[in-house]
């Protein structure tokens, strides 16, 4: 029965999920996060089939449910007789309100996460296919972070403990990447994240237990512990802004209130059986209770935690540069004063230019100690320093870091890469900043406003694909190399003679780490000597490799070398052959380019871009005084408008 209008809402690869973690210390209870009711929960509507879902959008202030059995998705306006509804839904479960104000929808009998526009009821598939190209059993339950990235959960109901690749955790990152990142705990259920996005919260389903995964970033998630041992099995969550978890237990008619330490501190008894909550209302400070056929409602004292994800869609490529000194800023205020002295430097410090990729300690702050709040910071800089491709290579790269040091290399790890802010972040001011560790060196600058430089920047993997694992067959960095494979096949007998320079690779990579004072000869074959459409072939392997640095940035490169392409030379050394040892590289006029795989054939890649004239910003292409009164014209106006 429907109710009438009179009736009164994240490869990541870590080895070792599941791994129970040791608890950490209690800490003692803090009287002032306890929640506590106001009044008894109230029931408000009844006459479903079954509920779930819910969400409350501030904007309409209305909160937004499913019927999972009906197949239907309610809007309503607490305490008034106003509905709307939208039907054939398909087996719609869990909701949430994007970063883009629509809402996203988890649809078990599709097997999809949709979002739909609720003004114009136009709907997109968002993700419909797992990695490997196979379909979901049945989307249940999703949380967006603090970067707009997804988490959503996709159990396995036909069987008790389903195979690993047949159930798990997602996460859909901002650019529409989408991985696995837990796959051993059987049936995940609910899914939520901690209000400082440090710790993802999962219920398995038919399972008395909250299990608990730190997030050491986007879409990355450790070893779990169980946090707590809960009287029945739970089913839907939500937080509030002290940390405290709301937990449904369906076949005891209450919601459990347990604390970041895993103790249940309160008990709300529901007069059915509750599926799913959400924080709403005035100051987000009732819980709503979805249950079979109704819905309660819960006066708190404490106030719901609403994520507040970017929408970068929306965001010009203009202000990029502006959000960078911003983000940069927002990270720095963050740190204590000892973490500040560490992470924060003149620009001119020697350390700016004495780049590395191999293990060991850095110049810099270790990411490894920050806490949630503030390596969220630090992925939102990061995150605007790159382009979206560059951000999940980033992360794909750590996942293999930290499969090796699962593996037994005490070395290395996810953790283990140093951030340093170098000079003032500022429009108008030169500054830049480092991302550095095993594999990875990213370097920015920064003059006047403007982006001038990403170089050098090297990434690396070890192996270059994995061979087991939920994260099985991935590859960071595979695809500059085969458009460089296919590039040297496809040139004739006589170009192959000219750019095949030598029939073995060296030991690495040609260009020195550290300094900025070096050289880079061209060898190979010119691009002279090449048809236009072998010419934009070999452009499209140079943006290949650039493509990880900011869209703006890539296209003035681009141009530039788009007209230097006849002064252009490609370099093949080693083997043609799949498994060859082999690198290869690319040589310009401020360009040099380098792939490298001959340590361990097809298992240890090296890839670097560097501009001999304009690594680190030391001689970049002036700023125009026009184009940098633009800049801060534009800054002024955009600060003006809030």
């Amino acid at each position: 029965m429907r109710p009438g209008l009179s009736s009164s809402l994240i490869v990541a690869l870590l080895l070792g999920h599941g791994a129970i973690a040791e608890d950490p210390p209690t800490p003692e209870l803090d009287v002032e996060s306890l929640p506590v009711a106001l009044s008894d929960p109230t029931r408000q509507i009844s006459g479903f089939s079954f509920l779930e879902g819910p969400v409350y959008d501030p904007v309409s202030q209305q909160l937004i449910f499913t019927d999972v059995t009906d197949s239907v998705i309610y809007r309503m306006q607490p305490n008034t007789d106003t509905w709307v509804v939208l039907e054939d839904m398909q087996g719609c479960n869990g909701l949430a309100i994007g970063p883009d104000g629509d809402l996203y929808v988890c649809r078990s009998e599709a097997g999809d996460v949709v979002k739909l526009d609720w003004d114009t009821k136009a709907m997109e598939v968002v993700v419909d296919t797992t990695p490997d190209g196979d379909e979901f059993n049945a989307p249940n339950d999703l949380i967006f972070d603090a970067l707009g990235g997804l988490y959503f959960s996709d159990p396995n109901f036909k069987s008790a403990r389903a195979e690993p690749w047949e159930q798990g955790v997602y996460y859909r990152a901002a650019n529409g990447r989408v991985h696995k990142v837990l796959e051993d705990l059987p049936r995940p259920n609910g899914v939520t994240l901690s209000p400082d996005g440090d710790v993802l919260y999962v219920l398995p389903f038919g399972d008395s237990v909250l299990m608990a995964y730190p997030v050491m970033a986007p879409g990355v998630i450790g070893a779990g512990r169980r946090l707590a041992e809960l009287p029945h099995a739970g089913d839907g969550m939500a937080v509030d802004t002290f940390g405290n978890i709301f937990v449904t237990q369906p076949n005891g008619n209450e919601v459990l209130a347990i604390d970041p330490s895993g103790r249940i501190v309160n008990r709300f008894k529901i007069g059915d059986r509750p599926s799913n909550c959400a924080f709403g209302g005035r100051e987000d400070g009732t819980l709503f209770v979805t249950c079979r056929s109704s819905i309660w409602t819960i006066p708190m004292n404490v106030a719901g935690h609403r994520v507040t994800a970017p929408d970068w869609s929306i965001v010009p490529e203009s202000h990029i540069h502006l959000l960078q000194y911003v983000s940069a800023r927002i990270f720095l205020r963050t740190l204590s004063e000892a973490q500040l002295a560490e992470a924060q430097v003149e620009l001119d410090d020697p350390s700016r230019s004495d780049w590395n990729y191999m293990p060991g300690d850095r110049t810099g702050l270790h990411i490894g100690g920050l806490d949630g709040n503030q390596k969220m910071a630090l992925w939102q800089l990061i995150s605007g320093g790159v382009s979206p491709d560059g951000f999940e290579t980033l992360h794909q790269i750590r996942m293999i870091e930290d499969a090796v040091h699962e593996a037994g290399r005490e070395d290395v790890g996810p953790d283990d890469y140093w951030i340093t802010i170098y000079g003032e972040p500022g429009n108008g001011t030169d500054w830049g900043w480092r991302l550095e560790g095993h594999h990875i060196s990213l370097n920015n600058t920064f003059k006047r406003g403007k982006i001038v430089s990403t170089t050098p920047m090297f990434l690396g993997a070890q192996p270059q694909a994995m061979p087991e694992g939920m994260q099985q067959g991935l590859e960071p960095l595979g695809s500059v190399n085969a458009k460089a494979r296919s590039f040297i096949m496809k040139l004739d007998e006589a170009q192959q003679a000219k750019a095949i320079v030598s029939d073995t690779a060296a030991g690495n990579i040609h260009t020195p780490m550290g300094g900025s004072d070096w050289s880079s000869t061209p060898e190979g074959l010119q691009g002279s000597e090449l048809t236009p459409e072998e010419q934009q072939a070999l452009l499209e392997i140079i943006r290949s490799q650039l493509d990880h640095a900011p869209s703006m940035h890539v296209k003035t490169m681009m141009d530039e070398y788009a007209g230097q392409i006849d002064e252009i030379h490609f370099a093949w050394y080693g083997g043609t052959g799949d498994g060859d040892p082999h690198a290869w590289a690319i040589y310009g006029p401020d360009l040099h380019i380098e792939y490298h795989d001959a340590q361990t054939p097809d298992d240890h890649v090296h890839t670097v871009w560097r501009r001999p004239n304009g690594d680190f910003g030391i001689d970049p292409d002036p700023i125009d005084d026009n184009e940098g009164k633009d800049i801060e014209q534009q800054s002024r106006v955009t600060s003006e408008e809030g």
